[in-house]
């Protein structure tokens, strides 16, 4: 059974999955979203000291969509992932769904 720090990287793991299929699906539309959310982070006072990972997403926004993939679910990009702007790909219905398929294994 898995505890604590497992059990939320996987979780993450699954719901940055699911993001990315949506990714795939509509590229410049889901970056146009992602990007609008960075700016909107960058600009609150409380996220300043998370600049310099908003700045490694912007990045990998640049590569090919499929390098964006890759880049993400490396195993060095989990700390990525806990700063993710992705979750704006996902509906909550898709985020429960996550959520009940994971609980279930």
């Amino acid at each position: 059974m898995k505890h604590g720090h497992e059990k939320a990287d996987e979780r993450n793991l699954a719901l940055h999955r699911l993001a990315l299929r949506k990714f795939r699906q509509d590229p410049a539309g889901s970056k146009t979203k992602i990007l609008a959310l960075l700016d909107r982070w960058s600009a609150l006072p409380h996220l300043k000291r998370q600049a310099p990972l908003l700045d490694a997403w912007r990045k990998i926004l640049e590569l090919p969509p499929e390098q964006v993939e890759a880049e993400i679910l490396n195993d060095e990009s989990q700390q990525l992932r806990q700063c993710s702007p992705l979750g704006v790909l996902i509906s909550p219905e898709e985020r429960f769904a996550v959520y009940r398929d994971l609980s279930r294994t």
